[in-house]
Formats: structure tokens, C-alpha cells, sequence
């Protein structure tokens, strides 16, 4: 046989070999809703004018892929030894002048926003 055409053949089997191999990896997934949903309801103090402010955040979902194996808990997910977990402080805050929620920030003003 010509050595290159073995040559060939045999890169032709490699590659797929190792197409079958990749073709054949699983992978899964795990999700878990954090059920941390927050709404606020603020009104403004002196010196501003009569203002409410407003704003809330949907629950966070935390997510992970893998090869080998995914498993979840009621606040976490684990994904081929890689655990991430909800959040532990509320996504809503207040301070004297502010609210924010997730990311939106709303800030007490002398023009009340409408």
C-alpha cells in the first residue's frame, strides 16, 4: 500500500473517532429559582417634596452546565463539583434619599419623576 494513503486513512480515522467520542458527551443542566423577588414603595422625607418612589426585582434564577453530573438544592446548583448559590441579602434596599432594586436605582429630586 502507498504510504500515503495510509497516512490518509488513518487521519480519516482519527478524526472520526474523535467526532463520535465529542458527539457522544453529554451534558446537563441544573437551574433553581432564588424566590427573592423584592417590590419597594418609598416616600420621600424633607427637605424633598411629597414624592413616592417605586421599584421592584423578579426572582434570580442561578444556572450551571456539565458533563458528569448536575444536581440542585433549594438554594443552589452544582454542576461537575462547581456549586453557585442564590443570592443571601434581599435585592431591594433603602437608604434616606434612595431606593434601589436589582438594578434600578431611584433617587428622591426636588421634580418629583411622574
Amino acid at each position: 500500500m502507498n504510504k500515503g494513503f495510509v497516512l490518509a486513512l488513518c487521519t480519516v480515522a482519527l478524526f472520526l473517532g474523535l467526532s463520535s467520542t465529542a458527539a457522544h458527551a453529554q451534558q446537563c443542566t441544573a437551574s433553581v429559582n432564588c424566590h427573592n423577588s423584592c417590590f419597594l414603595n418609598y416616600e420621600c422625607p424633607r427637605p424633598y417634596p411629597p414624592c413616592t418612589l417605586v421599584c421592584s426585582a423578579s426572582s434570580q434564577v442561578v444556572s450551571c452546565t456539565g458533563v458528569s453530573s448536575c444536581t440542585t438544592t433549594t438554594t443552589s446548583v452544582t454542576c461537575d463539583g462547581v456549586t453557585k448559590s442564590c443570592p443571601t441579602t434581599s435585592q431591594c434596599h433603602q437608604s434616606l434619599y434612595s431606593i434601589s432594586c436589582g438594578s434600578t436605582t431611584r433617587q428622591c429630586t426636588y421634580n418629583c419623576p411622574v
